[in-house]
C-alpha cells in the first residue's frame, strides 16, 4: 500500500514521558510503515530516507512545553531531529 502524505500534520507530544512509547507514537502520528526499529535512529531513518515524500508541507507540534517539562531529553532529541531535517532539506 503506498504511503499517503498529508499536507498538514499536527503532532501531539504532550502526554509522553517514556522514550520508546514517545517514538512509537511519533511514527504512528506520521503514519510511517513499520520498517525500522522503535528508536531515535529508526525515527530518523523514516524522516531522512526521502523527506519530500514523507514529511508534510506544514508540520505543527502540540504540547512541546509539556514535553520539555516532563521529558527534557526527548524534547531536545525531537527538536534536534527537526533542525537536522530542515538543514538537510
Amino acid at each position: 500500500m503506498p504511503y499517503h502524505i498529508p499536507q498538514e500534520l499536527t503532532l501531539d507530544v504532550s502526554h509522553f514521558e517514556h522514550e520508546e512509547q514517545f517514538i512509537e507514537s511519533l511514527i504512528k502520528q506520521f503514519g510511517f510503515p513499520n520498517l525500522y526499529s522503535i528508536s531515535w535512529l529508526g525515527f530518523q531513518e523514516h524522516l531522512f530516507y526521502d523527506p519530500e515524500a514523507r514529511v508534510p508541507f506544514l508540520l505543527k507540534v502540540k504540547g512541546i512545553e509539556d514535553l520539555r517539562r516532563k521529558s527534557p531529553e526527548n524534547a531536545e532529541k525531537l527538536e534536534t531531529v527537526f533542525r537536522e531535517l530542515i538543514i538537510d532539506w
